[in-house]
């Protein structure tokens, strides 16, 4: 398959967490959302839409006023100049031009930060810890969705 033949899917899942698990999710999704904001910020400030660049930029003040790993705050550097680039990139005569703000309650998971497994499991990180948790699956689904799944590219988690 050819870079302009790449299929993308989509699959939507439920966890099975403990009480525990929820908590470390949450937190990880409150941090995530400052990382964005904060990436948003630097990157707003700048008129910096690369999301190299802006991870160079933003990544140290992500880790220090953040809970977020390393890749977490490296994706949050990313997810905000996909934003950035959105509204920068427009004319700046466009009226109701302004900051992005992440306000959403998801977090992002790439292959790095999320391991699919073939029982049915996934691993997270998290603020403190990886986690693994059951995917939820309809019976019939289960084995077709891990068999065609099992090499993602990227996953959003959403409360």
């Amino acid at each position: 398959m050819v870079a302009d033949e790449y299929l993308r899917r989509t699959a939507v899942t439920r966890l099975s967490v403990s009480d525990e698990q929820a908590s470390l999710l949450e937190e990880t999704i409150d941090s995530w959302r400052r990382g964005a904001n904060i990436a948003a910020s630097v990157g707003w400030n700048r008129s910096e839409t690369r999301k190299r660049k802006l991870q160079s930029l933003a990544y140290d003040k992500i880790r220090d006023e953040t809970d977020l790993g390393s890749q977490h705050a490296i994706l949050a550097c990313f997810q905000a100049a996909e934003a950035l680039k959105g509204i920068l990139d427009q004319d700046e005569s466009s009226r109701g031009r302004s900051k992005p703000e992440f306000t959403a309650p998801t977090v992002t998971y790439d292959a790095n930060t999320m391991t699919l497994f073939d029982d049915d499991t996934v691993s997270l990180s998290t603020t403190e810890n990886r986690i693994r948790c059951d995917l939820c699956l309809p019976a019939d689904e289960s084995e077709r969705v891990i068999e065609e799944f099992s090499r993602f590219a990227e996953s959003a988690l959403a409360d």
